[in-house]
Order: structure tokens, then sequence, then C-alpha cells
């Protein structure tokens, strides 16, 4: 049973953005299973590499749009990614050295990803395109 369903109230309303969230609910679902079944030292090394090319899409694409509409917060946000980023690098150097992660705490860090930096901070993009669309921007 999945972890995470997607739910209509983590869209952003941007269809690109969207679509590269619900691969995190599916990457932490892919995580979660595995756990459950207590096999998740296997799919760790694909999750890892996963998340490692997920944030350098995800992230230059959230950019790219935040730069074509102006988005006021563009350069808080990006010192949100950052830190993100610098985040899965450290589990990817963790079990890089070891092969010894806590996969607990890199399924903890993924749903503290999705709810607080998706459903709070990039749903202020989506809202702030909204606005401008309506030409209260």
């Amino acid at each position: 049973m999945p972890l995470f369903l997607w739910k209509k109230s983590y869209e952003v309303n941007i269809p690109e953005i969207d679509a590269q969230h619900r691969r995190l609910v599916e990457i932490i679902n892919q995580l979660s299973d595995a756990m459950m079944l207590r096999q998740g030292y296997k799919v760790m090394p694909h999750i890892l590499e996963e998340l490692s090319a997920y944030v350098r899409l995800h992230f230059a694409t959230e950019e790219k749009i935040m730069r074509k509409m102006n988005y006021p917060e563009l350069e808080e946000h990006c010192q949100m990614h950052i830190e993100l980023t610098q985040r899965v690098l450290e589990f990817r150097t963790v079990y890089a050295n070891d092969h010894n992660l806590d996969t607990k705490a890199l399924l903890d860090f993924l749903c503290q990803w999705l709810k607080d930096h998706i459903v709070v901070n990039d749903k202020a993009i989506g809202r702030f395109l909204r606005r401008l669309e309506m030409g209260l921007e």
C-alpha cells in the first residue's frame, strides 16, 4: 500500500512541475514499499541515483519557469533548492562510502520535502502564475 497517494491539493497547476512532483511521490512510495518488505537496502542504489537525477532536472525546470515569470521569491526558492540538493548528495555520499544508509532517514527527508517544499513553497509559484495570467501581478 502506498505511503502517499497523489492528491489534487499537491498540484501547483503547472503541468510540467506537477508531473515531476508525481514522480517524487512514486519514488517515496517505492522506497516505502521496499522498507515495509524489509528490502529498502535493495532499492537504495536505484533510489539515490534517481533522486540525484531528479533534483537536477526538477530544480532546473522550476528555476527556468520562475525566471521566465520574474518570480519575486526566486532567490529564496533557489536557496532552498541548493539546500535540498546538498541533502540528497549527503545521502548519496554516505551510501557510496559504506553502503550503510538509514533508509528511514531518507524516507523521512523525502516526506518532509513533499510536505514542506512542494505543498507550501512550490504552490506559491502556481498562485503567482495564476495572478500573472489574471493580470494581477
